[in-house]
């Protein structure tokens, strides 16, 4: 009998508890303080997980005493996740917007500035333009991460918001908040596909820039530069400080997307004024051509990232649009390259 309870306690290390359990005698078996011990150790948040009205436990379900819900902790920091498109923070931007996202003592902003359509306007699909398809996919992803570790039931609330005089599409979910500006794609060059383009409207090229949806024109680079800032005071608050996440581009060597590369001229602006902001730069297309790196997260950020693109390329499916599930595009998973510019004062600023 002392035989069958070692070879028992071993078995229970194998986590097969039940099969441990049969006896032939017509004892009830016992299980030792080690054993019990061993068993904590393989199952430690057993007791935690969700059970029936059976008794039993299902692994599947969440362990939901276990969870947050998002928005009772006050906010103690802001970050900024500004692209030129809806898929530039997706692809660029992890494992950090996850990490942040899913901390529920944070607000994350996100700000789009074109609508990233390559020129496609209202087509194929005429009952959802390509771009509104984009921005799908980018409100999915954000949504993904922003439950995580949520158990409370809550709805997007989207609105249309005047900020310095002009319109914009805001959505807010949880602890996200998410603007878009809906600028015309300027295309890799920078010429545009319909004459029009940050890098045109910075450039001094063309007198003003107008939304994809006519909701409103910028009539110059300060006219932008001003709305931008205007977004990141209204969403700091009274906190003072915040952070940025930005696109790492070069308007020197110009290897990247001009859309990335004056977003982010475009945010430096902003930022030159606010000492308080410590800015981190992900690289994009820069130099080296990043699809060329080899890959450099952890297996955990690395299935993250890789989430996080799926659902984002699921949505635009959803709606008629195939997704960017390619060869090019997959080569940014599980790539991670960035700086931090450190603020240089501690003081709040905004």
């Amino acid at each position: 009998m002392k035989k069958a309870i070692q070879i028992c306690g071993m078995v229970v290390l194998s986590v097969s508890l039940f099969a441990c359990s049969r006896d032939t005698s017509s004892t009830a078996p016992t299980t030792k303080a080690g054993d019990q011990a061993a068993v904590n150790q393989v199952q430690p948040n057993i007791q935690s997980q969700a059970t029936s009205k059976y008794g039993r436990i299902d692994p599947e379900v969440p362990r939901f005493n276990s969870l947050k819900g998002q928005g009772i902790v006050p906010t103690q920091k802001v970050y900024f996740n500004v692209s030129a498109h809806a898929d530039d923070w997706e692809l660029f931007f992890s494992p950090e917007v996850y990490r942040e996202v899913t901390n529920d003592s944070t607000k994350n902003v996100f700000i789009y500035t074109t609508a990233g359509d390559g020129g496609a306007g209202r087509g194929p699909v005429r009952s959802n333009p390509y771009y509104k398809a984009r921005e799908d996919g980018a409100n999915t992803a954000v949504r993904f991460i922003a439950n995580v570790t949520a158990t409370d039931d809550a709805q997007p609330v989207v609105s249309n918001v005047s900020i310095a005089g002009h319109t914009m599409r805001k959505i807010t979910y949880r602890n996200t908040v998410s603007y878009f500006l809906r600028l015309p794609d300027g295309a890799p060059d920078g010429l545009g596909f319909n004459g029009q383009s940050l890098q045109l409207l910075a450039t001094k090229k063309i007198p003003k820039i107008t939304a994809l949806d006519k909701s409103t024109s910028y009539v110059s680079w300060a006219d932008l530069t001003n709305t931008v800032n205007a977004i990141v005071k209204k969403e700091t608050g009274n906190l003072g400080t915040a952070s940025f996440n930005l696109m790492d581009s070069d308007p020197v060597v110009k290897v990247d997307h001009s859309d990335h590369i004056y977003t982010t001229m475009l945010m430096n602006t902003v930022r030159e004024k606010l000492p308080c902001v410590d800015a981190q730069y992900f690289l994009t297309y820069w130099k080296n051509y990043t699809p060329e790196y080899p890959i450099n997260m952890q297996s955990e950020d690395l299935i993250n990232h890789a989430a996080v693109v799926g659902v984002m390329q699921a949505a635009e499916a959803d709606v008629g649009y195939p997704g960017s599930w390619d060869e090019f595009h997959k080569s940014f998973i599980g790539k991670d390259y960035s700086r931090t510019v450190p603020a240089t004062s501690t003081s709040p600023c905004i």
